[in-house]
């Protein structure tokens, strides 16, 4: 009897957690076209990674690994574009900052930007959501566009922020 009263009490605490959806999330990067949200399709980041290097120790090869550095956070979102090409000539744009005409590399000031992650809650913090991460981070990638005629869809690209400076 208690059994069944312990897992029926489990059963209840489940269902009543407000577990993270994968949607509950919204960014905000300098520059970006106000409608940039819309666009964002999905995000994949690892925002804590320690390097390490293993090092073999005695003739027994036991292996110890040091932790030797913090690797800073890469940012990938897959976005969908407005019909005048709006998110790919907003990223362009932030690219050609980076990488001069001439053929130099811009000084950090003229391309970081602040990308700011927010977590938006099912309750309580209203349509902006919670600061949960701010990285100084630069664009690196504008991947592979798809483009299909004989599959419907939106045309998709990948673009990738790198972090300035890892802690």
């Amino acid at each position: 009897m208690e059994d069944f009263a312990a897992m029926r009490l489990i059963a209840k605490q489940a269902i009543k957690k407000e577990f993270r959806q994968s949607w509950q999330f919204r960014f905000e990067i300098p520059q970006a076209p106000d409608d940039f949200d819309f666009y964002v399709k999905d995000v994949s980041y690892g925002p804590i990674e320690v390097e390490t290097e293993p090092e073999k120790i005695g003739p027994s090869a036991l292996t110890i690994t040091y932790p030797i550095a913090s690797a800073p956070v890469q940012l990938s979102m897959t976005m969908r574009d407005h019909e005048d090409g709006r998110i790919h000539n907003w990223f362009a744009g932030l690219v050609s900052k980076v990488l001069l005409e001439d053929g130099t590399i811009a000084l950090p000031p003229e391309y970081c930007l602040n990308v700011e992650r927010y977590t938006v809650l099912q309750t309580g913090s209203g349509t902006g959501g919670v600061l949960t991460d701010t990285w100084v981070m630069y664009p690196t990638q504008l991947g592979d566009v798809t483009e299909s005629r004989d599959e419907p869809g939106f045309c998709e690209f990948p673009i990738t922020f790198i972090q300035f400076r890892s802690l």
